[in-house]
């Protein structure tokens, strides 16, 4: 962690991200969601065991970031009903979004194991909060980033995960970091490998529950406790 004396020489800038590499007094901090079922008391009660959906991603822009309908074509052209050891999978794009059709969004998150996080106009994305606090293993792409020997889940070159994420490992103290790379799957440069990525886990079912259990344990740090939870969480 930092000490006082150099947080008192810079202003306190939060942000959603990404900020520039290690500047200090810049700490990045979750999107805000306020569903109900996302409050730190109802999160330590999250279900891992009831997952009956293999994978889950919705996209829904009028233009499509590349990546998007590049997955689309891939799982059109190579998923079948045998994929992912039969278990069914949802990729659809929803071209209006209303309060029904969100409420289905959220409830297949919580139904899946794995919810892809492609990337958008920026990195991190509101998505990637809201599937892990729906107890759903985030997928990412994973590319060299523009600092050395580190990863960037956005683009080729380009905001390296300590500086996109909060509370990144390694930037922050440890009783308060998270340990992202403990739970997210990261899938090598391409769509294309997301598929082969996600049935060698689905195969070995003790890395699964241990990427679930990191997860869950970090979820309540990504929330924002209010009302009666304010206050009483790691959050």
């Amino acid at each position: 962690g930092w000490n006082n004396a150099k947080f008192e020489q810079v202003p306190l800038l939060l942000t959603l991200g990404p900020k520039p590499e290690y500047k200090l007094g810049n700490i990045v901090i979750p999107y805000h969601n306020s569903r109900p079922e996302f409050k730190p008391s109802v999160l330590q009660t999250q279900s891992l065991t009831k997952r009956t959906i293999a994978l889950a991603y919705f996209y829904g822009t009028a233009t499509p970031r590349k990546t998007r309908p590049e997955f689309q074509q891939v799982v059109n052209t190579e998923y079948t009903d045998s994929s992912f050891r039969g278990m069914p999978f949802v990729v659809q794009r929803i071209k209006q979004w209303t309060d029904k059709r969100q409420e289905y969004v959220y409830q297949t998150y919580r139904q899946s194991i794995f919810c892809p996080c492609l990337p958008g106009d920026n990195a991190p994305q509101k998505r990637f909060f809201d599937v892990i606090m729906s107890g759903c293993l985030p997928v990412v792409l994973s590319f060299e980033s523009r600092v050395e020997g580190k990863r960037s889940w956005f683009k080729p070159k380009r905001a390296s995960v300590e500086s996109s994420y909060p509370f990144s490992k390694g930037v922050f103290d440890e009783s308060l970091e998270i340990d992202y790379e403990s739970f997210v799957v990261q899938v090598p440069d391409s769509v294309d490998n997301i598929k082969p990525t996600l049935e060698a886990l689905l195969a070995n079912p003790e890395e699964l529950v241990r990427r679930q259990t990191n997860m869950m344990k970090y979820a309540v740090r990504l929330s924002y406790g209010t009302g009666k939870d304010a206050h009483k969480y790691d959050d």
